[in-house]
């Protein structure tokens, strides 16, 4: 396994974590700037553990990304039986997005080193 792998999983468990802790914490009051400043949070953050996974876990997406769906809705089944953050779909809906997001940018990042590697 080389650092980079070995970088790329300790991320993945670190950002898996921090996501989790951040998603059942308290908001305080102010902190959106604009309207639908939470779904962009959710998209990036499962954008970021999406690519943090193809890297740390070459090959296979479809487990990949079916279990990174399945951790954003136990997410919101978790956020749903907390006094202070309510469920909601399109929270879902929008890591759905991030990990479709972190999906393709990964394939074309192996489509393009596949391409440089033919050329070379």
């Amino acid at each position: 396994m080389t650092v980079s792998v070995r970088a790329a999983r300790l991320g993945f468990a670190v950002v898996l974590g921090v996501i989790f802790v951040m998603s059942l914490v308290p908001v305080p009051d102010g902190l959106m700037v604009f309207r639908w400043q939470d779904k962009v949070e959710h998209a990036l953050a499962f954008t970021t553990l999406g690519l943090l996974g193809a890297v740390a876990r070459a090959g296979r997406p479809g487990p990949r990304a079916a279990g990174l769906l399945v951790y954003g809705a136990l997410i919101e089944v978790a956020q749903g039986l907390t006094a202070y953050r309510t469920a909601d779909v399109t929270d879902w809906l929008a890591d759905a997005f991030g990990v479709a997001l972190a999906a393709l940018f990964a394939r074309q990042c192996i489509c393009c080193s596949r391409l440089a590697k033919s050329r070379s």
